[in-house]
This record gives C-alpha cells, sequence and structure tokens, in this order.
C-alpha cells in the first residue's frame, strides 16, 4: 500500500451513510414485498434504496446548491459531499451543469422509483411484461381483437411486446 492512503473519518461516515441507506432500502423493500414473488421484493428492495439514494442524498446535494455551496455546508450528508468533492471541485461549488442534472435525476429518478415501488405493492396492470397483457386475458385474446392483417391504428406489421400482427408491408 502506498504511504498516505488511509480512510478518513470523513470517508468511513460517508461509507456508513451508504450502508445505512442500503440497509434501510432492502429493509424496506423486503417489508413491503412480503408475500410475493423473489423477483418482486429483489425489485422493491433495489428499488426502495435506488429512491433513498436519489431523494435523500442527490436531493441533499441540489438544496446545499441551491441555498449556497456544498463547501460551505455542515452534516453529515454535507460531508460525504465534500469527501465527493476532493475528486472533482464542481460538486463543492455551484456548477450549473452539474446541478441541472442532480435536479433531473434526484427528482425524475427519485419519484420514477416510487412510482414502480407503487405499481409493484399494488400490482397495477401496467407494470405487467407484454407477454401477459391486461390482467386476466392472454396474448391469443388480444389478437383476436385486433383487426386482421392491419395493427391496432391501421399500419401493416405491427409488433408490440408479445402482440404480433402480421400484414402487408
Amino acid at each position: 500500500m502506498e504511504a498516505g492512503w488511509g480512510l478518513g473519518a470523513a470517508a468511513g461516515r460517508s461509507l456508513l451513510l451508504c450502508a445505512a441507506l442500503l440497509a434501510a432500502g432492502c429493509a424496506l423493500g423486503l417489508r413491503l414485498g412480503r408475500g410475493r414473488g423473489a423477483a418482486d421484493r429483489g425489485a422493491l428492495a433495489w428499488l426502495c434504496y435506488d429512491a433513498l439514494v436519489h431523494l435523500v442524498l442527490e436531493g441533499s446535494f441540489v438544496y446545499f446548491s441551491l441555498v449556497g455551496n456544498v463547501a460551505d455546508s455542515e452534516g453529515l450528508i454535507a460531508s460525504l459531499w465534500k469527501e465527493y468533492g476532493k475528486a472533482d471541485a464542481r460538486w463543492l461549488y455551484f456548477d450549473p451543469t452539474i446541478v441541472s442534472l442532480e435536479i433531473l435525476t434526484a427528482v425524475l429518478d427519485g419519484f420514477l422509483a416510487l412510482f414502480l415501488i407503487y405499481a409493484i405493492v399494488k400490482e397495477k396492470y401496467y407494470r405487467k411484461n407484454g407477454r401477459e397483457g391486461k390482467k386476466g386475458s392472454s396474448s391469443k385474446q388480444i389478437e383476436s381483437h385486433a383487426n386482421p392483417g392491419r395493427g391496432h391504428y391501421g399500419w401493416d406489421g405491427i409488433q408490440s411486446p408479445g402482440v404480433t400482427i402480421h400484414g402487408s408491408v
């Protein structure tokens, strides 16, 4: 190992915070996934962790950047971003590109993860893959309702997940 390499207290706290978010996300996802298959439980655990990271970590970065800057902020999450800023100073001071991308990531990805969690927990029809179609219907039933030789909107040769409608192209 090189001399001078070591894990400082701030880096250690940052890693502990990330591990705590992982544990909380997995625990919440597994709790929400009780009575479901392994794939749903795994997806819920990942999505809960993903939502926490986007909303807590990235959301706090956006907050710090909009009310001041990370370099002047105090607290555990600010120390995480200060550690990150050692590699790239744009994360310490307001950089419009970084902040705008983090706003998009925190808001869109965070709420998309929450939306997907909701869809899995409430067993919404739109979370099913295309082969299953609507709840209680099969792809053969869907094909039987299609206009022969034409797609649903009058185009030839339409393909959607699990349904292929052939026509003259």
